[in-house]
């Protein structure tokens, strides 16, 4: 009994908060995961100090900034401007960390790795919209396409709609705001 009280405890640390290998031993399908895409300290204390029922609308909604390297040549300018390639990154830890972190208790209630990548594609798809000018949105759309999203499906989620409800949409390109997105 004491041996797995030490073991247990360990894995989560002092202050309740799992360790990033507790996390992933539970997550294999995320085994593979380059170490540069794991979430943050940080950003996985902050999760658990958060009331487990509002934990999916604040990783869905967290800014993407707060994903970018800072000590890498990864950045955004004070004007929003970024690279699309550190942009991807950054969206790509988002979707570890959403994943990892909103279905960590193994009640499969949070938002999937499959769902979260289609996100990634559709906030590609976003780039090649055409305005209503006929100029392509280009990669700025991508930051603004998810944004959109993130905000909208945080609503929901903080209405009491259940993550599994919205992570569907999260799948569907919609197209009104793409469109919304292209004339911005």
């Amino acid at each position: 009994f004491f041996r797995i009280r030490v073991m247990s405890a360990e894995a989560d640390g002092a202050d309740g908060v799992p360790s990033l290998q507790a996390l992933l031993e539970k997550r294999e399908e995320l085994s593979g995961v380059n170490i540069d895409q794991y979430p943050s300290d940080k950003i996985i204390k902050d999760t658990y100090q958060i009331p487990k029922e509002g934990r999916a609308a604040f990783l869905i909604t967290a800014p993407l900034a707060s994903y970018f390297r800072h000590h890498d040549d990864e950045k955004i300018d004070p004007e929003g401007a970024f690279l699309l390639s550190d942009y991807i990154r950054a969206l790509l830890r988002w979707m570890v960390a959403v994943s990892l972190l909103s279905r960590h208790s193994g009640d499969n209630e949070g938002f999937k790795t499959g769902e979260l990548m289609a996100h990634i594609g559709n906030c590609l798809v976003a780039t090649s919209m055409t305005a209503y000018s006929g100029k392509m949105a280009g990669p700025p759309a991508a930051a603004v396409y998810h944004r959109h999203v993130v905000h909208k499906l945080g609503e929901e989620l903080r209405r009491g709609t259940e993550a599994k409800n919205v992570a569907a949409k999260l799948v569907d390109f919609d197209e009104n705001l793409g469109i919304k997105t292209a004339n911005q």
